[in-house]
Parts: structure tokens; C-alpha cells; sequence
């Protein structure tokens, strides 16, 4: 019966790509932030205290950055779901076709 088959690795890489992307992006954005905040120990002044609030502007929940980041977090959960589905769909056809096989 492998007509019924779907190709459920596909999907599976799929959210594993945007998954490993998400977190790439929260390390490389929290290694920023540490250095940012590194740097204030040093530099001092306005000038060093207008970076950090653009800094702190690019990184908040309202920032497109952010919002990015929860969309591509809420379409991995997607893809997770799809993987699911389909997967639970596919061995649920399988048992019926092997039913009516006699």
C-alpha cells in the first residue's frame, strides 16, 4: 500500500529548518544584548546610552524583529501539527486498507 504514503520527511525538515533558525536568531540576538550591555562598562555618556535604547528598541516584543520571530515560531507549530496530522492520517489509512485486504 505504499500509494498511501506521504512524504512526512519533508515537512519534518521543513520545521526543523525554521526550528533551528528561531534558535540560531534567539542566541545570536542574546549574545548581542550581552555585548551591548558589556559595553557599557566601558563607554559611557549619552552617546552610549542612545545605542542601547535603539539596541532595546530593535529587541522588544514590539519590534519587527520580534514579531518576525513569533511568526516564524507560530508556522514551526504548524508545521509540527501538519507532521502529525498527517503522519496519525497515514497510519489510520493504512489499518483501514489492511482491513479491507481481508
Amino acid at each position: 500500500m505504499s500509494k498511501i504514503d506521504v512524504d512526512l520527511e519533508e515537512i519534518y525538515v521543513a520545521q526543523q529548518a525554521v526550528y533551528n533558525y528561531i534558535e540560531y536568531q534567539k542566541q545570536q540576538t542574546n549574545a548581542s544584548t550581552t555585548k551591548v550591555e558589556e559595553m557599557g562598562t566601558d563607554w559611557k555618556g549619552t552617546d552610549y546610552e542612545r545605542f542601547k535604547n535603539k539596541w532595546t528598541q530593535l529587541t522588544n516584543d514590539s519590534s519587527i524583529a520580534s514579531k518576525t520571530q513569533r511568526e516564524l515560531d507560530s508556522f514551526s507549530t504548524y508545521l509540527t501539527r501538519c507532521f502529525n496530522e498527517y503522519d496519525k492520517m497515514q497510519y489510520d489509512l493504512k489499518n483501514i486498507a489492511a482491513g479491507l485486504n481481508g
